[in-house]
């Protein structure tokens, strides 16, 4: 969880550092379609964190993911519906 170490995803919330956040969200994306159950779990945290600054774009990722359950790992899909609301621990 990346995002946690260095404070990115709360970069982006400043003036002047939105050219971070197409690079973050692909990056979240890919990680999110990987099979891997903690690139998932960590692509669905960042974007709870997400939701706060960029709205509806991380809901959507999630969405997405939720959608196609079979996709999402079984364990994470409750995870997924925390971080739609922007509550992720």
């Amino acid at each position: 969880m990346m995002g946690d170490m260095d404070y990115l995803f709360e970069a982006i919330g400043f003036p002047g550092e939105e050219h971070l956040m197409d690079s973050i969200f692909e990056v979240l994306e890919v990680a999110l379609k990987c099979q891997s159950f903690a690139c998932q779990r960590s692509a669905l945290h960042g974007l709870g964190h997400l939701v706060m600054y960029a709205g509806e774009r991380p809901i959507s990722l999630i969405d997405e993911a939720l959608k196609v359950e079979s996709n999402l790992h079984p364990l994470l899909i409750a995870y997924a519906r925390e971080a739609r609301t922007g509550c992720i621990l």
